[in-house]
């Protein structure tokens, strides 16, 4: 286990994935998905599902937090 952690926040699965491989030489990476911001919701879900697949997939820990797009 590596003694650094770091939370990093990604758009969606191409943005972030190979930053994120890389970054796991030195880090214990938590992915975090916040994204309110994406409209319509059915993008935000595309998006968020392609990015939990891969990150699951590769073992790595994701969280997500509420869609509140009108917040």
């Amino acid at each position: 286990m590596k003694n650094k952690s770091l939370l990093l926040h990604t758009c969606c699965a191409p943005c972030s994935g190979y930053l994120v491989t890389e970054l796991l030489k030195d880090f214990d990476v938590t992915v975090y998905y916040d994204n309110s911001n994406i409209s319509p919701e059915g993008e935000y879900v595309k998006r968020k599902s392609e990015a939990e697949k891969f990150y699951k997939k590769s073992g790595i820990k994701f969280i997500e937090a509420k869609y509140s797009h009108n917040d």
